[in-house]
């Protein structure tokens, strides 16, 4: 037989090889080889005939695959490190599900803030997040997620969301700013975080924050913005 012919069928039978193979596994996912499943029926009822499962990849975390692909890399900004996707994944997985439903698009790495010991913030018009070095340094990597996420929910609906914070966190109108044209504000007596004061937008920030992160001292404390936050966000 002739050699030339042997080689081309040897690469041929390689490339057929190559496309009948499954995709290689995303750095969230672990690869699951093909293995025989047996009858079995499920909760429901619906009995399943016995069948070959074929190789797949499986998600490490809870919501891996929807939010491995947001992680992205833009000019002016760090290259993701891969372990440091895997930090992430692994705090997106204990989130409820309602965070898959803010419009967030894109997760950046940023080096260092403008704001000294800003572990990360967000561009709500952008649907972006960025964690800075500090971030992976925080031990509280969770709240600071979910505080972001919270200036996200915000932008949706800043008068609606701005007033909800208003009445239940003790804020008051102050006087009429003739230049700027604006009504100041006044902070409540007592804030939930030192930033509040800062403005609406970073107050609701932080009640959302600890409504997640503590809901029960958070419902003892702020019986009415947890109330607030309850039914605006429809989850317990």
């Amino acid at each position: 037989m002739n050699h030339k012919f042997i080689i081309v069928l040897l690469c041929f039978l390689s490339f057929l090889e190559v496309l009948a193979s499954p995709p290689p596994c995303q750095l969230w996912q672990f690869k699951v080889r093909a293995h025989p499943v047996s009858d079995y029926i499920k909760k429901d009822g619906t009995q399943v005939i016995s069948y070959k499962q074929d190789t797949y990849c499986k998600e490490k975390w809870r919501g891996a695959d929807f939010w491995g692909h947001k992680f992205k890399t833009k000019e002016g900004y760090k290259k993701w490190v891969a372990e440091e996707i895997k930090n992430v994944l692994a705090l997106l997985a204990d989130l409820p599900q309602f965070f898959k439903y803010l419009p967030l698009e894109i997760f950046l790495r940023g080096d260092k803030s403008k704001i000294s010991g800003n572990p990360a913030s967000s561009i709500p018009v952008n649907k972006e997040i960025i964690l800075y070095d500090d971030f992976f340094k925080s031990k509280n990597r969770s709240d600071i997620l979910i505080h972001e996420f919270a200036h996200i929910f915000f932008s949706q609906d800043k008068k609606k969301w701005g007033n909800s914070i208003f009445q239940c966190s003790g804020w008051e109108l102050g006087k009429f700013e003739l230049k700027q044209k604006v009504i100041l504000l006044i902070p409540p007596k007592k804030v939930i975080l030192e930033d509040s004061k800062i403005g609406l937008e970073e107050d609701f920030a932080n009640h959302f924050e600890k409504y997640f992160s503590s809901p029960k001292k958070y419902k003892g404390k702020y019986p009415e913005c947890y109330k607030m936050m309850k039914e605006i966000i429809r989850y317990e």
